[in-house]
């Protein structure tokens, strides 16, 4: 019995080790290329009814995260 716990305790510390090697390549900062958003670019467009226009309008004006969208700008994401 001691020896089982003992190799369960040496697992046990085998994955502590590799969890704290991830978290420390978690922390390293990732970087892009600037994307260019001059050109002619055209939203892609689904065809909703009314209601679900009107419904997912009001959605995104009471969330928190939307609510500063001009209603052009909301309308631009619900298409």
């Amino acid at each position: 019995m001691q020896m089982e716990g003992s190799t369960q305790a040496v697992e046990r510390e085998k994955n502590i080790n590799v969890h704290a090697r991830v978290r420390q390549q978690r922390g390293q900062n990732i970087f892009a290329q600037k994307i260019d958003l001059t050109e002619d670019y055209e939203t892609p467009r689904y065809p909703k009814s009314d209601t679900a226009i009107q419904f997912i309008d009001s959605s995104l004006a009471d969330n928190f995260i939307f609510a500063s969208l001009s209603g052009k700008e909301r309308r631009l994401l619900i298409d």
